[in-house]
């Protein structure tokens, strides 16, 4: 169910922080191929949803749903770096920091929006990325440049180019973006 010209991905937010859910809210409105909608499909009056965004803080969230009601695509907003992996395990397909910039939290939601819910990795099933490509991936997730990125990290650019491109090869993915979000679902970054 991903995204098209003719038909955007339909997003719920599910929190009862208010100031979360305003935030969330001016961070999406008008967000190209991303649709606003009332409810996450778990109640008769709730619309269905590709994504649901849900604060793992609380307690009537994602992990109660039946899995009847669950959307094809959770992500699960967090404030503490610590629950990202509790999330994951519960089944989130990424996590979702509050602070997250809004072109990152387009960026995730397009990029599960459409995905199948994939089973947990095992870790046989990880890529195996040395812990360089682990430093690089989590700066791409940070949106830096391949410059920045050598300037951060004490690298060559024609370095980083390639530890890039391997990172890319390993995850099976064609863009950046896509890296990114395959290994957010693969829990090796925190969006």
């Amino acid at each position: 169910m991903a995204g098209t010209a003719s038909r955007p991905l339909s997003v719920a937010l599910r929190t009862r922080d208010h100031a979360w859910r305003r935030a969330l809210e001016s961070r999406l409105r008008g967000a190209a191929g991303i649709a606003l909608v009332a409810g996450a499909g778990a109640a008769e009056e709730d619309e269905p949803c590709d994504v649901l965004i849900a604060d793992w803080r609380d307690a009537d969230g994602f992990p109660a749903l039946p899995p009847r009601a669950r959307p094809p695509a959770w992500i699960a907003l967090i404030d503490k770096e610590a629950e990202a992996i509790a999330a994951l395990r519960a089944g989130a397909d990424a996590v979702l920091r509050l602070a997250a910039d809004p072109a990152a939290t387009v960026a995730a939601i397009a990029a599960i929006g459409g995905a199948a819910r994939p089973r947990a990795p095992e870790d046989s099933e990880r890529p195996a990325l040395t812990p360089r490509e682990i430093e690089i991936l989590g700066a791409l997730a940070d949106g830096a440049s391949n410059k920045a990125i050598a300037r951060r990290l004490g690298l060559s650019f024609h370095t980083v180019k390639f530890h890039v491109a391997a990172i890319l090869a390993k995850l099976g993915a064609e863009s950046r973006t896509e890296a990114v979000a395959q290994a957010a679902r693969l829990g090796l970054v925190m969006l």
